[in-house]
């Protein structure tokens, strides 16, 4: 097979054969024709691109500055290092690619456009209109740019990001995105756990979807089990799927905190520790990090076992020094903050408990609605035990009653969460508060679901400059009326 490069010169070695011989037998307009022919084309030119003979290529290609696919060309191989010019250039050939309409360089540019530092309002106007032009010749990812852009970029509009992203769902990436919108709730849609499992599903079933994408949206779909979050809860089918994928640290990490606490597998402790062992990144000496942050289920093993001296030595110090690496605060995506809460509750780590320790109306915020919702309740329910317990061998009256307090408050947002999950806890509490049955003015609301009133039919709230007041209804009209959330008056 004649080589492209050798094709080239046999191009201007017959150039030079015409140019001598020619005239003696054809006229001018023959011979341009013949000239014409001869000269590489924008084909050649790619064709040297695909069998990486740059140089070739470039030659070629520079000489034709007005074609789209050869800037766009001369632009990629610049960008690789593969061109015979500066770098500082290949801008210049995106932008005279977008220019001249090219499919790729619109997608390219748009992008680059959008994703500035700080864009002009020109500026993302121009990169979106790109990648609508990109999107209309055919370039499916151009709506995941856009579906991205308005749902968490400076668009700030959820309907339109998810319908971009909508028409462009067969792409993994669109899938991703549909997911996290549906799970946070992203800049004005509502959070919606069963259509974030479904995009996960398709995520994890999608043929283009890469490794780290693939292996998140199966941990997502194991967690999902493990909850019951949007699907029966079966820590059974969780831990089969998991251990499955032994070489995912992810699932592993997961695997290995339901091995330890013995949920949908046979509990073994050592076991456990020995899978996270296996993880240790020698620097830290840590569960190796994933992309996206720490192995917090890693993490809350190897908290516990140093706690309990599992597979390690006794080590409370070491316990709080990892569990306070599982994560910083108490997010919505995450449930590592909310299983440190539990475990520190629980005196992994020494931890004593405190007044004041949560900001209870953030923390009910974040977890409403999340994946781990249930989880939440559980936290808050295990942290206001902690500081009943603390009650009994306080001394100090005041710090007495900041314990009730906080007690109150986490578990008024423990039934909020997870409606009658904390009944046991609040009858703990009103018998701490002398056991009463019936209600009184100067009640807080979960001494009142403690009483024998219990929980209202319904609830009528008002927001004014003196603060939120509202009225429980009970039937055969009775009502309650409370104002910042302690019982003001008795209708009855």
């Amino acid at each position: 097979m004649v080589r492209l490069a050798d094709r080239v010169f046999a191009v201007q070695s017959s150039r030079h054969l015409v140019l001598t011989r020619l005239p003696k037998v054809v006229g001018a307009g023959l011979l341009i024709a013949l000239l014409a022919a001869c000269t590489p084309s924008v084909e050649d030119g790619l064709a040297a691109y695909e069998d990486k003979d740059y140089v070739t290529a470039v030659r070629i290609l520079a000489g034709y500055p007005d074609n789209g696919d050869a800037a766009y060309a001369m632009y990629r191989m610049l960008v690789e290092g593969n061109g015979a010019a500066e770098e500082s250039t290949a801008i210049e050939w995106l932008t005279r690619a977008a220019k001249l309409g090219q499919a790729d360089a619109l997608l390219e540019m748009g992008k680059i456009q959008i994703a500035a530092k700080s864009p002009g309002p020109e500026e993302v106007k121009e990169g979106l209109a790109m990648l609508e032009r990109a999107a209309a010749a055919g370039k499916t990812e151009a709506l995941v740019s856009l579906g991205d852009f308005y749902l968490t970029g400076a668009g700030s509009n959820g309907r339109r990001g998810e319908a971009y992203l909508l028409r462009a769902a067969p792409l993994a990436k669109a899938n991703w995105g549909l997911a996290w919108a549906y799970e946070l709730g992203q800049n004005g849609l509502s959070r919606n756990q069963a259509k974030a499992l479904g995009q996960w599903r398709l995520v994890e079933a999608a043929p283009d979807a890469n490794q780290h994408l693939r292996s998140y949206a199966a941990f997502k779909i194991d967690e999902a089990l493990f909850y019951g979050n949007s699907v029966a809860r079966s820590p059974e089918q969780a831990a089969q799927r998991l251990a499955s994928r032994p070489n995912d640290d992810l699932a592993q990490g997961l695997y290995a905190w339901l091995l330890y606490r013995g949920e949908g597998v046979a509990q073994d402790k050592f076991a456990a520790v020995k899978i996270v062992q296996k993880m240790e990144d020698p620097k830290t000496g840590l569960p190796r990090r994933i992309p996206g942050g720490a192995n917090q289920y890693a993490l809350l093993v190897m908290a516990s076992a140093y706690e309990e001296g599992i597979g390690v030595d006794h080590d409370s110090a070491r316990a709080k020094t990892i569990l306070d690496s599982v994560t910083p605060g108490f997010l919505a995506f995450e449930a590592g903050g909310f299983w440190r809460l539990i475990l520190s509750s629980n005196g992994v780590g020494g931890t004593e408990c405190s007044p004041g320790y949560l900001i209870v109306p953030v923390y009910v915020k974040d977890a409403q609605g999340s994946p781990y919702q249930s989880l939440a309740a559980r936290a808050l329910q295990s942290a206001a035990n902690c500081m009943m317990s603390a009650y009994a061998g306080e001394r100090d009256k005041s710090a007495k009653s900041a314990l009730l307090q906080d007690s109150d408050r986490y578990l008024y947002g423990a039934e909020t969460l997870a409606p009658g999950s904390a009944r046991a806890s609040i009858q703990r509490l009103a018998s701490l508060r002398g056991g009463k049955t019936g209600v009184s003015v100067g009640m807080s609301k979960v001494e009142v679901l403690a009483s024998s009133w219990g929980k209202p039919q319904s609830i009528n709230s008002t927001t004014t400059r003196a603060g939120k007041r509202e009225q429980w209804v009970y039937g055969g009209n009775n009502y309650l009326y409370f104002e910042e959330g302690v019982l003001e008056a008795i209708q009855n």
